[in-house]
């Protein structure tokens, strides 16, 4: 909170703290404010209460660094992906990261919570050579359809790659439905794990 006042929030404004919090992000909240030995995840830190989500994170981004780091690209055109989140997801984007990382590409992070206009933007200004994008909130299609038209309206047509909870919401069903067969339909590769990242980033060359 003291933090949070540091930047000019409002502090008896319940909203404006909730905005603040929404659009920094956990990334950034852990990078300014955590506790710990370290500052992120990035560097090996460790908190001082580790949560069960965070334990897992951390075993399998080992596991991702252990088996991507062992691997080789074709040597083609460099690879510029750029990667975001639809949502406020975090979990798979700090994967993709960090595999990216082990087969030493250095991506570029659009963050979460990233609408398709701004996503299309980024690609455009750094000139991604493909676009990796993960989902969760069962927004998948509409996401996918909107960002191929922001990215049409700029010229560009190298590949979109999504990846995580490939659903949609349905009035006529309870939950998201699946909807990675319509995903590939309209051109959008899919990602069903990390593993099929090295085929998503051949895609972009």
């Amino acid at each position: 909170m003291t933090g949070f006042a540091a930047l000019g929030v409002d502090m008896t404004d319940p909203l404006q703290i909730l905005l603040t919090a929404r659009r920094m992000g956990v990334r950034e909240i852990e990078i300014r404010y955590a506790a710990g030995d370290g500052t992120t995840i990035e560097d090996d830190s460790h908190p001082l209460i580790p949560t069960d989500t965070y334990r897992d994170l951390v075993e399998k981004r080992d596991q991702v660094r252990a088996s991507f780091s062992s691997r080789t690209l074709p040597k083609t055109q460099p690879i510029k992906p750029l990667v975001g989140s639809t949502d406020v997801h975090e979990y798979a984007l700090d994967l993709i990261v960090e595999a990216l990382r082990a087969l030493n590409i250095e991506p570029i992070e659009a963050g979460v919570d990233v609408d398709p206009e701004t996503f299309a933007g980024l690609a455009h200004q750094q000139n991604a050579t493909a676009r990796l994008v993960t989902t969760h909130n069962g927004m998948a299609i509409d996401y996918a359809e909107r960002l191929q038209i922001e990215l049409r309206a700029r010229g560009l047509t190298t590949p979109i790659v999504m990846s995580g909870r490939l659903n949609q919401d349905s009035p006529d069903a309870p939950a998201p439905v699946d909807v990675s067969d319509d995903l590939s339909r309209l051109g959008v590769h899919v990602c069903d794990d990390l593993d099929g990242l090295l085929g998503a980033l051949k895609i972009g060359n």
